[in-house]
């Protein structure tokens, strides 16, 4: 029994010749027509190759960055007590300065007698006042 093969992509031009009405020289010639067809979309076969990998590494990427992200989130999800502290105290401003000045609760006058004398009545005021 014989083989039969079904079309003729995979034969030499020489068996091509023989199987049609065709001279052997026009088969060779249409053989090289098809074959310089096939070079010719060399650079799209190659630009899909490349962006078919471009496409392989941005979905690794991704992958990788939903990873992390899980990882972070799941490592930080125990600091998520911590308090901040804040004060809820009115303050005034003094208007005679500039704005970023707090007027002072108790206001205490000092002289050079005092300062002379080694007495500090800044001090004195504070501690009286704590001690109130």
């Amino acid at each position: 029994m014989s083989r039969q093969t079904v079309g003729t992509a995979n034969r030499p031009a020489s068996q091509f010749a023989s199987s049609t009405s065709e001279p052997a020289s026009l088969a060779a010639a249409n053989w090289a027509v098809a074959d310089t067809s096939l070079r010719r979309f060399r650079v799209f076969r190659l630009s899909m190759h490349v962006v078919n990998l471009l496409l392989f590494v941005s979905l690794c990427a991704s992958l990788y960055a939903a990873v992390w992200e899980y990882s972070t989130r799941r490592y930080l999800k125990g600091f998520s007590d911590i308090g901040v502290q804040y004060s809820t105290k009115f303050f005034k401003l003094d208007k005679k300065h500039d704005a970023t000045v707090l007027a002072p609760d108790i206001v205490v006058q000092r002289s050079l007698a005092d300062v002379t004398a080694g007495r500090d009545p800044v001090l004195e005021a504070a501690l009286k006042h704590a001690l109130n």
